[in-house]
This record gives C-alpha cells, sequence and structure tokens, in this order.
C-alpha cells in the first residue's frame, strides 16, 4: 500500500541541525542526558512552575500540550553545571 504524498515526509535530510530553526529537547532527552528519570525531569518542570525548590533551571515551552525545552538553554544549562560556563 503506498501512503497519499501528503504523508510522506517532507524533509528528506531528518538530520536534525540549527539551519532547520530551532531544535527542542523532550523530557526523555533531558533525563537522558543527565542519567536521570523523565519522570524526575516532570517532577523539576513542575516544581519550577509552582514556585518550589528545584534544581532543572530550564523554561519549557509547549507544542501543544507537549513541553519542549530550546536547545541554545540546554545547551548552555549543561555547560554551566559541568562548570564551562
Amino acid at each position: 500500500m503506498e501512503l497519499p504524498p501528503s504523508c510522506v515526509e517532507a524533509r528528506p535530510n531528518k538530520e536534525k541541525t540549527v539551519e532547520n530553526g530551532p531544535q527542542f529537547y523532550t523530557d526523555k532527552e533531558i533525563a537522558r542526558e543527565l542519567r536521570m528519570s523523565p519522570s524526575w525531569v516532570r517532577g523539576q518542570r513542575h516544581k519550577r512552575a509552582h514556585g518550589l525548590e528545584h534544581y532543572l533551571d530550564l523554561e519549557a515551552r509547549y507544542v501543544g500540550s507537549c513541553p519542549r525545552y530550546v536547545r541554545e538553554e540546554v545547551e548552555a544549562f549543561f555547560a554551566s553545571i559541568k562548570g564551562d560556563a
């Protein structure tokens, strides 16, 4: 069964690059980089939103109901906790 043209991937190069616009991280990707669980990342987001003590100081942007984190902000945060900033 062949997919209609509207369902075919428009970008042949699926590699995420800066030239393609902003790149976002998901909770899972942040958790993987920090070697924490995705639920820990969600908990940190919840604490931050409610003014509670938190460690993960990243602001989530929502695409629909899905939280995403801007690549530049994530990389700056990682650099700051590694002492590279």
